[in-house]
């Protein structure tokens, strides 16, 4: 049986993805983008009603009057995802990516860019399924109320032939540091695979404090392609130490 934090599947206890949505009038929508083949996802979405979703596709919700209200996600998809794709600015907050089995970072929060929507948990992707080819792609892209990204973010998957960063994090203008350890895993020490920075921070413009130096390597695996990664980071404290393809000169 459901209930408001956590679910049975299978005789066993599981926690779902709790997404806190804010809608500020009557009949505003919200929504997730789900994918996978074959998928099996429950979404209850807090106000008494609830979706069994079996097929890939863009899964919308309205809400008749204006409040805060838990989502709960919860089921599989092999592989599969989900982003938020309608209402992104009435997400305010995520509890860590839980109880949807197979599913995988890329563009979770793209255009989340609700005022409360400041940091993201620890741990927010430990549950997610490993793979060799792992994508964190557009993560948090254009979340430009976002200021703190926790250290842990990448600490868990980094797949062993290609990771992509592509596009996390781009037009994040009140993101104020990256996290000295964000990407460890992703040092040589970590082991091979290619790893792609395509205009991961390109536009941070809030940025201070030193960048990874991702271009040296001797500390982190050659990145297959990199354009554009820090442009107009110009208030990183090595700013003048990225090479200028990494800065988009």
């Amino acid at each position: 049986m459901w209930h408001p934090t956590a679910m049975h599947r299978n005789g066993n206890l599981v926690r779902p993805w709790i997404l806190t949505v804010q809608t500020t009038a009557i009949n505003q929508t919200f929504g997730l983008t789900l994918q996978g083949t074959p998928l099996a996802v429950k979404v209850i979405w807090g106000d008494g009603s609830f979706n069994d979703y079996t097929t890939p596709g863009a899964k919308n919700h309205t809400f008749a009057a204006a409040g805060t209200y838990q989502v709960l996600v919860s089921g599989s998809g092999s592989p599969g995802g989900a982003s938020v794709t309608t209402g992104g600015n009435r997400l305010i907050s995520t509890s860590p990516l839980q109880g949807v089995v197979g599913f995988y970072p890329n563009s979770t929060f793209a255009n989340c860019n609700n005022a409360a929507f400041t940091s993201l948990p620890n741990e927010l992707y430990k549950n997610c399924a490993e793979s060799a080819m792992f994508s964190y792609g557009a993560i948090c892209f254009g979340c430009n109320k976002l200021v703190s990204l926790p250290a842990d973010l990448f600490s868990y998957h980094i797949g062993s032939g290609y990771t992509s960063f592509d596009f996390a994090f781009t037009n994040d203008t009140a993101l104020t540091a990256i996290p000295p350890t964000l990407f460890d895993r992703a040092r040589i020490s970590s082991g091979p695979g290619v790893r792609s920075f395509n205009t991961s921070f390109s536009g941070c413009t809030a940025l201070t404090g030193p960048a990874p130096e991702l271009w040296d390597p001797a500390q982190f695996n050659v990145p297959s392609s990199h354009a554009n990664c820090f442009k107009n980071c110009t208030g990183l404290s090595n700013w003048a130490d990225i090479p200028n393809d990494w800065k988009g000169l």
